[in-house]
């Protein structure tokens, strides 16, 4: 058995410094963690099992809430004559890697999954040496959203474009500072990416490590750092109010609705970038039956097409991601290398 090496400093943060723009799915929850049988489908449908959603994490974070969002819709397609969102959160300071891990051992039926976020499921044990799983050991039913990242300064700072922010650092290098919500969030591993992949050396800038993501926005508003990366409800409000300047935005798919003159990470010469962004997944055990895996799938197809759980996920700034994703494994596989190749490069892996 592969030893849990838990590295308490950087997993403290991943639970939160991970989290995206989820909690506002919020406006979804029907006001409980369970849903009755009536919704399930009708009176006349054959109900299946009850249905458990194991979040990993203490209630009111992104695994939480895109839980409880998805539960009504889950119970609805599926069929089930309830559904339970069961926080199993561990030790504080873990990251939900311990619940995670014990996810492995459910029984594969169907009835039991698990949702994650990019944090527990591959940023977490890419930067561990021994890491107790990966991916690869778990199934994937589905990327739920994607949760891109608008990397901002302050309105009065003289940087225009990243290329602005590039040049002083080269000029300056440990000069510039940026807010993060701890070691390995995802406010800290893009910044240092989007360094690295600038040329630059990661020590060219300096981290100001703070305790989570509003915390790391507060900081640039404040005038503490010069640059920082966080989620679009995060950011957005305060680049419509003249407070911030957007310099780009990590959407895959281009430009933000939200921000619409802002130029995405691809046309600022920065593609790669596309690649920071934070996501929900919905996973079960291993050795999932066939059945049972077509029975999620073809309700997650459904849910995607539901305009209700379909406007949650626009509304706080995510893209949905169930049908642009069709192959989720392979997703979810290149950022656990993309993280993995991250740590080592950085030698942030303990």
């Amino acid at each position: 058995m592969r030893m849990k090496i838990m590295a308490t400093s950087l997993l403290q943060t991943l639970g939160l410094g991970l989290l995206g723009p989820a909690a506002c799915l919020a406006t979804l929850l029907l006001g409980a963690s369970s849903t009755s049988a009536g919704a399930a489908g009708g009176a006349d449908a054959a109900l299946a099992p009850p249905l458990t959603i194991i979040v990993p994490f203490t209630p009111g974070g992104d695994s939480d809430l895109s839980a409880r969002a998805l539960a009504p819709f889950a119970q609805k397609y599926l069929h089930a004559s309830s559904v339970q969102v069961l926080n199993k959160p561990g030790a504080a300071g873990q990251g939900g890697v311990p619940s995670t891990k014990a996810f492995l051992e459910a029984t594969p039926d169907g009835n039991t999954v698990l949702m994650g976020r990019g944090g527990n499921i591959a940023v977490a044990p890419a930067l561990m040496v021994h890491a107790p799983y990966t991916p690869e050991d778990f199934t994937i039913l589905a990327v739920l959203q994607i949760d891109p990242l608008v990397c901002a300064v302050r309105a009065d700072s003289p940087y225009q474009k990243p290329r602005d922010v590039v040049d002083d650092i080269r000029a300056r290098p440990g000069a510039v500072r940026y807010s993060t919500a701890g070691i390995g969030s995802v406010q800290n591993l893009s910044v240092l990416y989007f360094v690295k992949i600038s040329g630059l050396k990661p020590d060219g800038v300096k981290a100001v490590h703070l305790a989570s993501s509003g915390d790391a926005t507060r900081a640039l508003l404040d005038g503490e750092v010069e640059l920082s990366c966080g989620s679009v409800l995060l950011m957005v409000p305060h680049i419509k109010s003249g407070r911030l300047r957007g310099l780009f935005g990590t959407s895959p798919t281009g430009r933000l609705a939200q921000l619409p003159a802002m130029p995405s990470a691809q046309e600022v010469g920065l593609r790669d970038m596309s690649k920071m962004v934070g996501w929900s997944v919905l996973v079960a055990p291993p050795k999932m039956p066939a059945p049972a895996l077509a029975r999620w799938r073809t309700a997650l197809q459904k849910i995607a097409d539901d305009p209700q759980w379909v406007n949650g996920i626009e509304q706080s700034g995510g893209l949905v991601a169930i049908k642009s994703l069709p192959r989720p494994a392979e997703f979810v596989n290149d950022q656990f290398n993309l993280y993995e190749e991250l740590g080592i490069n950085l030698g942030l892996r303990k």
